[in-house]
Order: structure tokens, then C-alpha cells, then sequence
């Protein structure tokens, strides 16, 4: 080719010249040198501008179809780049051109591609009428293949607007067409995406009859059992949201697509689109728990795509595929594996130029950070997404990072900057239709704000709040253990604040001997301010889901998460891509959340018949599981003995860790409390001791004549948590002093040992003290 533009140059012939720098231009694009690429492509619009000055007439088509051509491939290129505006400005000018050449097969192309950059912006209705317009075009000229293009551009914009049915019924003829025109790779895609639509139609369709079954069973209900009969029903949707997706995976018409396309594949050793179907195999048709079949399946994917990278020549496409080959040793856990591949394909983006790629690589960098503990490296790396895509329209990535940055932000305590972040993701999220990004902007935003308002001052005591429980428990004593995980959720924000409030000292007994932790609440409740006692095995006390009665003096916390719903109103009138709607009886209203990061709390305000005046009603959505040490606890000792000692259950689920130790360090850690044990320490392979020191306690000095002692001991161990390593260790050894002199043969005396331990918290090495009660 630089022999070409060498000889062109030498004849001085403009449409020769021109010809070479756009063949140029195009190898460049494939390989990545997209400067280089659009400074020959303007370089061969000025030259056909010169010529155009002297054309005859009949000259004229041929001129207008190479600045089509120099034109569209500029747009190629702003698109690659994620300049959509440019883009479409250069797409308006392709248009002219080819109006002028009546080339109406390049006339169809380039109104597909206006069609996925109007698309690219939330331009629904421009993007739906270019691809249609673009369908007439392909069907005017008979080309099954560019036909099939647009079926399914339309395709998928019907399944943006949740359109199934039309979405499967424009793929299917895509997947015609390109048969037709005898092109099985694009035929084994549009079959792939098929079945993908196929499943979301029959999810979609089986959630919709549940909902119309619930509506009628609510109407059918009498109205004072409606509450009562619903709480049921909604403990039971998830079993049922189950059921549908099992019987999608296992339906014979979606499997016949993926066989359909498998076939093609490997009868056309097509290496890439085979792995494809083996792909959404593993994640879509096979049971959750078959783990085995699923690797199996996924290795398989991996030896398809390094045959194909084999073969492939062009830099980008090789750089996509050690990508997609990283991304999937990752998934097989075979981690060094993943890091050599996803470097390799760093590399190439970086030489390429590839903005798109090159900020993948970073995103996936950063995950793989993430999963070794590395907070500092994985923002790092998502800022260098951001940094890379920024006055881009790369949407979904945009999206994406700025929701997990926000999430690693969080862990950093940058609350600030952490919640601007999920705000900026959730209009992106509502204009682009990008829902599956909703469920995580609530969690991250959820948690923030849980943070924050535990960060304020407590405006109740604990008595109070135990207070608040037994009015419950008292009202409706068959409904006290209900009442306990509602009261949890309830005043969970308030007791974190009470707990982290001012430099006060909170014990967590880890036992699951009520008896003993009152005793040794009792004990030691001069030592301390609050005891906090966690069981460490499984909860087997199962609490249905139901409707509780509120009493009507019983107040709501400031924090409670009460949740309003608004009908489905269109704002505009209907639009060509509004779904129909069906207006039957038996349809349940249409309804959402305010606010498109909201996600439904664990329990609802619904209103119930009642003979009590003012009374409320609370119904929980889910089941869930107590141990029975909390019903001892909190249900069967008296509130006033709970509020004297300063003691109650704390919901730590320790039995279901895999490592009980590092859990409960790490949970005393985060909430500012200090482990106790009794008798013995337990172990952990992640948990390295780093000190320790035993202390005898007298028994005079156990009561309420020795504030200052007491007070002393707080700040001496409350230090331990403020100090490096090596302080820590010697402030330690300085711990038994707080008591003065006392002999291990007094009586009653009691004997602890103060230990320090080091663990790995996120990206740190963290020691903090766990206590041993020996006697």
C-alpha cells in the first residue's frame, strides 16, 4: 500500500492518490493508528475537493461516492474514539453524498450506523427511525445481510424498552436473513442473542403471571386477612422467583436455539462463536450448583478462544481476546493465569491506541486488586478509567466504574466524594435504561448512609431503646420473637451510634451461655459501658414472615426506611417504542419506587383492619433466623435488668465465616468494640499473635468506688487500638500497672490476659486486642 500511494503521488492523479490514502486509512484503523488513519482520510477529502472544481457532470457520482466513503470511515473512527457528536455530524455528510452518487446499499449502511450512535445518546425514537428507514433501503436493494443488521439493531432496542415478544421476533429474522446470505458467523450471533431474548421473555412472562396470580389472590382475600395473607405470599416469592428461572433453564425452545447455533459453529469450526455458545451455557443453562460442568464448560471456551487468537492478525481484535480469555481464568480462579493474559492484552490496547479496550484493562485490573486486598491500587485504577474515557461516550463503563469506585471510596470513608459518584451513575443509568445497575447504586448508597447517620450523636440511651423493644414485646407477647428482628432493623442506625458515640468502651462477649454473659456483665459493668454478647453458631429459630401490629404510641426512629410507591404515569404522550398495555382486569397496577436507586426494606407500612384506634401495620417481606440465646436474652429477661447491666444481643453472624476468629476482629474493628472470650482463644491461620499480657483484677477494685481505676483501664486499652506495632506492644506490657499490685492468691480476684493480634483489613495490617477471662 506505501507503494500504491508512492505511484499515485508520481502519476499526480487525484482519484488514484485519493483511492491509496483511504486503503491506508483503513488498514491503519485495523491497526490501531487512528491519527495516522484520520489524517490520511482528511488529507483525501482535500484532495477531492480540489478535483471536484474541474468534474464533468458525469463524473460527479463517482466523486460524491469517494467522499462518502473518506467520510464515513471519519465517523468509523469518532465512534471507535467515543466522539458520538462528531460522528453524527460526519454521518449527516455521508448522507449528501450519497444522495448525490444514489448509491442506496451505502445509504442503508449509513443509517444504521446514525441509528447506533442516536442510540449510543438515549436518542430512542431518532436511533428506532434510522434502522427502520435503513430496513426499507436493505429490502429495496435484496440484501438479505444488511437487512439482518438492522433486524437487529431494531432487536435490541425493543429489549431496552422491554419489549420481548417484538425484540425475539426481529432477532429470529435477522438470524433468517443471514442465513439466507450465507453468513454462519453472524447467523450463529443473531441465534445466541435469540435464545438470550427467548429467556428474558419467559422470565419476564412468568413473573407477570405470579404477580397477576398474587393480584387476584389479594382480591379474593377478605379485607380484614388481606395483610395478613400477603405477608405470606411475599415470604414465598423468592422460592417461586426460583422455580422460574429453573424451568427457563431447563426449556427445550431455548436449548434448541443455543444447540442451532452450536451446530453452525462447529460444523463451521467458527472457534470465537462457539465459545460463545459454551459460554451462555455455562452462565444461563446450567444449574447454579453444578460447578463442575459449568468450569468444564468454560474451560472448553478458553481453548476455542486461543485458537482463535491464533489466527487472528489485527492488534485490537488480539487484545480483546486475551482480554476475554483473562476475564475467564479469573472466573476459574486461576489467578496468575488471568494477571499474564489481561497484562498482554494492557499492552496491546496501550501500543493500539484503543480507549475502549485500554479502559477495560484498567476496570479489570482494578477488580483483580479488589480481590487481593489492595484498596489504594484498585482506585487508582479506576481513576485511571475515568481519566481514559473522559469526554467519551462510552456509557455503560462510565456507569459501571463510577459505581465501584464509589464502593471502594466508601471503604476509605470519602463519603463525599463516594455518593457524587453513585449520583452521576444513576443519571446515566436512567437515560441510557441501564437497570442492571440500580440494585447496586441503593446497596453502596444504603451503606453511606448508614455510615453517616451512625456517625451522629445518639439521641437515645440504651434503656430507651431496650424501652422501645418490651412496649413491642408487652403489646403483643405471642408476636415478641417477630418483634425482635423488626426492632433490630428498626433502631439498627441509632444503635451503631450509640455504640461508636465519644471514647466509651464496648465489650463484645463472643459465648452462647446467656447465664454466663449476665454474670460477667455483672461482673465487670464498671469496666466497661456496654456488653454486647454474639452467639457463634448457626440460627435455627426461624421467624415467619407476617404482619406485626404497631402500637399506636409506639414511635417510628428518625431513620427508619419507611418506602412510598408512585403508579407507572408516562410523562409524554405514546411513543412508537411505548409497550402496549394491558388494561384487563386481572392486572396488577403498575407501580414503582421513588427514585430509581430505591430497593424494597425488609419490612413494609401496610394498612390492616384493626379495632384499635391509631394502631399501625408493619409487614415483613422475608423470613429469617434467630439464635435462641437472643430470644433468651432480649424476649425472656427483664428490660430493666438488660438496661441496668448495659447488656444485650448483638446480630454478628460469626457461624456462617469461614473464618469465626478473623470475623470477630475484624467486626470489633469496624464497630469499635473489644472481643471477649472465655477459657480459651479460638484459632486462625490469617490471625498472627503479636503480644499478650495477664492481669489480675481485685475484687475491690470491681465496683463503684473506683471510677477513676475504671476510667483508667478504658483509656489504657482504648490506646492499644490508636498505636503502630511496636507502641502497641509496649503499651501493653504496661497494662497490668492500671490495677497496681495484686496477688494471683487473693480471693475472688480475677485473672484476664490482654492479647494483640495482627490481621490483613482490606489493604492494611491491622493489630487490635481480644481479651481472655480465665476466672
Amino acid at each position: 500500500m506505501d507503494a500504491a500511494l508512492v505511484v499515485a503521488k508520481l502519476t499526480g492523479k487525484p482519484d488514484d492518490l485519493a483511492a491509496s490514502l483511504i486503503s491506508l486509512s483503513l488498514l491503519e484503523r485495523a491497526l490501531g493508528f487512528h491519527d495516522s488513519a484520520m489524517a490520511k482520510l482528511d488529507e483525501a477529502v482535500i484532495l477531492l475537493f480540489q478535483q471536484a472544481l474541474s468534474l464533468p457532470d458525469g463524473e460527479k457520482k463517482h466523486h460524491a461516492y469517494m467522499l462518502a466513503v473518506c467520510y464515513i470511515n471519519k465517523a468509523l473512527l469518532c465512534r471507535d474514539a467515543g466522539k458520538l457528536d462528531e460522528a453524527l455530524a460526519l454521518y449527516e455528510k455521508v448522507e449528501e453524498q450519497h444522495h448525490i452518487s444514489g448509491d442506496k446499499l451505502d445509504a442503508g449502511k449509513v443509517l444504521l450506523f446514525r441509528g447506533e450512535v442516536h442510540c449510543a445518546n438515549a436518542e430512542w425514537e431518532k436511533g428506532f427511525d434510522c434502522f427502520r428507514r435503513a430496513l426499507e433501503s436493505f429490502k429495496e436493494v435484496a440484501n438479505p445481510l444488511w437487512g439482518a443488521r438492522s433486524l437487529e439493531h431494531i432487536s435490541r432496542l425493543f429489549a431496552t424498552h422491554e419489549r420481548c415478544e417484538e425484540a425475539l421476533h426481529a432477532m429470529l429474522g435477522a438470524a433468517a436473513g443471514a442465513e439466507e446470505d450465507g453468513h454462519p458467523g453472524e447467523q450463529v450471533n443473531f441465534l445466541c442473542l435469540a435464545a438470550k431474548l427467548l429467556r428474558e421473555w419467559k422470565t419476564t412472562a412468568g413473573r407477570e403471571s405470579l404477580a397477576r396470580i398474587v393480584h387476584t389472590l389479594a382480591k379474593d382475600v377478605p379485607k380484614e386477612k388481606e395483610a395478613e395473607v400477603m405477608s405470606g405470599v411475599s415470604a414465598r416469592i423468592r422460592d417461586m422467583s426460583d422455580a422460574i428461572h429453573k424451568r427457563v433453564r431447563q426449556d427445550e425452545q431455548v436449548r434448541d436455539l443455543l444447540n442451532q447455533a452450536k451446530g453452525i459453529a462447529q460444523r463451521e469450526r467458527l472457534h470465537e462463536h462457539l465459545a460463545n455458545c459454551l459460554l451462555d451455557e455455562a452462565h444461563h443453562m446450567t444449574p447454579p450448583d453444578d460447578t463442575e460442568a459449568r468450569r468444564a464448560l468454560i474451560a472448553q471456551a478458553i481453548g476455542l478462544l486461543r485458537e482463535e487468537l491464533r489466527r487472528s492478525q489485527f492488534p485490537k481484535r488480539r487484545g480483546h481476546l486475551m482480554g476475554r480469555i483473562g476475564a475467564l481464568y479469573w472466573e476459574c480462579g486461576e489467578r496468575p493465569e488471568a494477571l499474564s493474559w489481561l497484562k498482554k492484552a494492557g499492552e496491546v490496547f496501550q501500543k493500539s491506541g484503543d480507549a475502549f479496550g485500554l479502559a477495560n484493562f484498567y476496570g479489570s485490573l482494578a477488580e483483580m486488586h479488589r480481590a487481593e486486598g489492595r484498596l489504594d491500587d484498585e482506585i487508582a485504577a479506576y481513576r485511571e478509567v475515568l481519566s481514559v474515557i473522559e469526554g467519551r461516550s462510552f456509557h455503560d463503563l462510565a456507569a459501571g466504574v463510577r459505581i465501584n469506585l464509589a464502593a471502594a471510596l466508601r471503604l476509605r470513608r470519602e463519603f463525599d466524594e463516594a455518593q457524587k459518584l453513585l449520583n452521576e451513575a444513576e443519571v446515566i443509568c436512567e437515560r441510557h435504561r441501564f437497570k442492571d445497575f440500580i440494585s447496586a447504586i441503593a446497596r453502596n448508597r444504603g451503606a453511606i448512609e448508614e455510615q453517616l447517620q451512625a456517625a451522629q450523636a445518639p439521641a437515645h440511651t440504651l434503656p430507651q431503646l431496650l424501652g422501645s423493644l418490651h412496649q413491642l414485646v408487652r403489646y403483643r407477647p405471642e408476636l415478641a420473637v417477630a418483634y425482635l428482628p423488626f426492632w433490630y432493623f428498626a433502631w439498627k442506625t441509632e444503635l451503631l451510634a450509640l455504640l461508636r458515640s465519644g471514647p466509651h468502651l464496648t465489650l463484645m462477649v463472643v459465648t452462647d451461655d446467656v447465664e454466663r454473659f449476665v454474670k460477667s456483665a455483672a461482673k465487670f459493668r464498671y469496666l466497661a459501658d456496654h456488653f454486647l454478647m454474639t452467639t457463634s453458631h448457626a440460627h435455627t429459630v426461624r421467624v415467619e414472615a407476617r404482619v406485626l401490629p404497631i402500637p399506636p404510641t409506639w414511635q417510628f426512629p428518625a431513620t427508619f426506611p419507611l418506602l412510598f410507591v408512585k403508579r407507572g404515569v408516562p410523562e409524554s404522550g405514546p411513543t412508537q417504542l411505548e409497550a402496549p398495555q394491558d388494561k384487563g382486569q386481572d392486572t396488577p397496577p403498575s407501580v414503582s419506587l421513588v427514585g430509581p436507586a430505591t430497593t424494597l426494606p425488609p419490612y413494609m407500612l401496610v394498612e390492616a383492619k384493626s379495632d384499635v384506634k391509631g394502631e399501625g401495620h408493619m409487614m415483613a417481606l422475608d423470613e429469617t433466623y434467630l439464635p435462641q440465646e437472643a430470644v433468651d436474652l432480649m424476649i425472656h429477661r427483664p428490660a430493666r435488668e438488660l438496661a441496668k447491666l448495659h447488656a444485650m444481643w448483638m446480630p454478628a453472624r460469626q457461624s456462617s465465616s469461614e473464618d469465626p476468629f478473623l470475623t470477630c476482629l475484624r467486626f470489633g474493628l469496624e464497630r469499635g468494640l473489644f472481643p471477649v472470650y472465655f477459657d480459651h482463644l479460638p484459632t486462625s491461620d490469617a490471625v498472627a499473635v503479636c503480644g499478650g499480657v495477664q492481669i489480675t483484677i481485685p475484687a475491690k477494685l470491681l465496683s463503684a468506688d473506683r471510677r477513676s481505676i475504671a476510667a483508667k483501664w478504658r483509656r489504657a486499652l482504648l490506646k492499644l487500638t490508636k498505636l503502630p506495632k511496636e507502641e502497641a506492644q509496649a503499651a501493653l506490657l504496661d497494662l497490668p500497672e492500671v490495677f497496681g499490685d495484686a496477688s494471683d492468691h487473693e480471693a475472688n480476684s480475677t485473672k484476664i490476659q490482654v492479647r494483640l493480634f495482627e490481621f490483613n483489613e482490606i489493604d492494611r495490617r491491622i493489630v487490635y486486642p481480644a481479651l481472655l477471662v480465665l476466672k
